[in-house]
């Protein structure tokens, strides 16, 4: 069933993206409003969901180009490389087992300290955890975003991922913008619990898409 006009254009411009641009969408709605937006949510997922293989070596349908993995922290992960789309995607795995619940549960709001990141507004904190578990891999995924740029430096970056991994992406996005910042660079999380406060502050690193699909009831 259609919206009304009035509705509909509302909706189009609560979903629509713009550079550096903090959005939530219900999938339905987004349907309607911006299909664009929802062939991207799509796709990014299917990256997002190819996270909890252990090896995926097809990610996608694309080429993979490493996994990453800490045994401490349990963070998994991986790097594709999309040739058509010519763009590079991280995807990290939400929480699976007793450690990731274990790191979910760490509160404690600090200060947003990563490789990459020289310095943050000083009312920036993120949630312990997710931070820990975003350092104990951000040096490799450094790395080998750093060598997948050296062969092709006109590819894009996109980061995605699911619930922890979700949250995950949102460190990973403003540490991989910080590192390559030539780079234009997407985020997609799905599901995500909050990562800190004040992460407005996203926008101002020139993130060219931030999408979060989230229930509304638990944005604040």
């Amino acid at each position: 069933m259609a919206l009304p006009r009035e509705d509909e254009e509302q909706l189009t411009q609560r979903t629509s993206i713009s550079p550096g641009t903090y959005t939530s969408a219900r999938i339905p709605p987004i349907l309607i409003a911006v299909p664009v937006l929802y062939d991207n949510l799509v796709h990014y997922f299917k990256y997002a969901s190819c996270a909890y293989v252990p090896v995926c070596p097809r990610p996608n349908g694309r080429h993979l180009v490493l996994p990453f993995t800490n045994p401490v922290t349990d963070v998994q992960g991986y790097v594709a490389r999309d040739n058509e789309k010519k763009e590079l995607v991280v995807a990290l795995r939400g929480s699976l087992s007793l450690t990731d619940f274990l790191m979910d549960g760490q509160l404690v709001l600090v200060p947003f300290i990563s490789p990459g990141i020289k310095t943050t507004p000083d009312d920036i904190r993120v949630h312990s955890g997710f931070l820990t578990c975003w350092n104990s891999v951000a040096y490799e995924v450094i790395e080998i975003i750093k060598h997948e740029l050296g062969s092709y430096p006109d590819f894009s970056i996109t980061v995605t991922g699911h619930s922890l991994g979700g949250a995950l992406s949102d460190l990973a996005a403003v540490t991989l913008k910080a590192k390559f910042p030539d780079a234009p660079l997407n985020a997609f999380s799905y599901g995500a619990p909050r990562t800190g406060v004040r992460l407005p502050f996203l926008s101002t690193n020139k993130i060219t898409t931030q999408t979060h699909v989230r229930e509304e009831s638990s944005l604040g």
